[in-house]
């Protein structure tokens, strides 16, 4: 019994002996390798650095990759100078040099402009779209000026006609280049009622004043009489005045003024018609 236990323990031994004997050529062997790659891969990226260093240099010298135009979409003659104009210190010869970013942001300051978005083309061309914003009505400041949705304020462009009414009576509600809210929901309110009737009916209108209290009158391109209205229940009042100019269209005698704001129209100062 006493010689079966001995010579269990010295196999026992033995075999920790051979793994202790393995893990350390393991070890050794996992060692030598990470001496070998280290120094190797360190080479390696240094030379591929340097590669890369003299690439970047050989495409500065070159033509390559150079900005070889400027195509600006989505704007007239006069705004695309502008627009050389107010990012001439962003360029450079070289187009993966150019920040996109910071042309979009410095284009983002021009008036009227709304969107822009900027693409570099591995062919040197710098290709510049711009969204503007769409005016919906023209106010009467020192000059003509227009005003978008938003409530922004910018000017007008040589050359284009803008089909929309004037805004009159707005220039003490303009703050920093843009109509205060409360008062441009006001208007807001007006022009999407109106476009409920149709778009030519907003835009065959000549002028638009809407008061403090929400008074307001207007009137049509071609036609002297001055509708009133107040901006409560608009919709309604609106529908009135469509059917007025209906009417009124074919008498032979014409108001005046139109007070849209009771249940009857009034008419005044009747005017034969010429």
């Amino acid at each position: 019994m006493g010689k079966r236990v001995g010579a269990n323990y010295r196999k026992n031994q033995k075999k920790k002996e051979e793994i202790r004997k393995k893990r350390k050529k393991l070890f050794f062997r996992l060692f030598l390798l990470i001496a070998i790659i280290i120094p190797f891969l360190w080479f390696t990226f240094k030379g591929a650095r340097r590669g890369i260093q003299y690439a970047i240099e050989a495409i500065d010298e070159s033509d390559l990759l150079d900005v070889t135009s400027i195509r600006v979409y989505g704007t007239n003659k006069e705004i695309e100078n502008d627009i050389m104009t107010h990012i001439d210190t962003l360029l450079t010869d070289k187009i993966y040099n150019i920040s996109t970013r910071d042309i979009r942001d410095a284009l983002l300051t021009l008036p009227g402009v709304e969107h822009v978005r900027v693409r570099r083309g591995i062919d040197g061309v710098l290709s510049i779209t711009i969204t503007r914003r769409k005016p919906v009505a023209m106010i009467p400041l020192n000059k003509m000026v227009l005003m978008d949705r938003d409530g922004f304020i910018f000017p007008t462009s040589k050359g284009e006609f803008y089909e929309v009414p004037v805004l009159s009576g707005i220039a003490e509600y303009i703050d920093s280049n843009r109509v205060r809210e409360n008062y441009l929901e006001q208007v807001l309110k007006f022009i999407d009622s109106a476009h409920e009737i149709g778009e030519n009916f907003y835009k065959q209108m000549a002028t638009i004043n809407i008061g403090k209290q929400g008074e307001l009158t207007f009137n049509f391109q071609g036609s002297g009489i001055q509708y009133i209205a107040t901006i409560k229940d608009i919709q309604s009042q609106l529908n009135k005045a469509a059917k007025m100019r209906k009417l009124l269209s074919s008498a032979n005698q014409t108001p005046s003024v139109v007070n849209l704001s009771f249940q009857h129209m009034a008419f005044v100062r009747m005017e034969n018609r010429d």
